[in-house]
């Protein structure tokens, strides 16, 4: 395998995560470090949740917005 696919397999793997919008956790760590030292992060499991709530709302009947 060349040199060149070794290293820009892991960035294909966060490109691809980033155009389908899926969260990433290690950045969310890496800020809320730098940011907000006094509080405890979020698992990664209620980060995931707290993002897709975020983007697509929640409850049963939750009315897409228009713009």
């Amino acid at each position: 395998m060349s040199r060149w696919w070794r290293a820009g397999w892991p960035l294909l793997g966060k490109t691809l995560l980033a155009m389908i919008n899926y969260p990433d956790y290690a950045r969310y760590l890496a800020h809320h470090r730098h940011h907000h030292p006094e509080r405890p992060p979020l698992s990664e499991a209620a980060f995931i949740r707290a993002r897709q709530e975020a983007r697509y709302g929640g409850g049963a009947g939750h009315t897409p917005r228009c713009c």
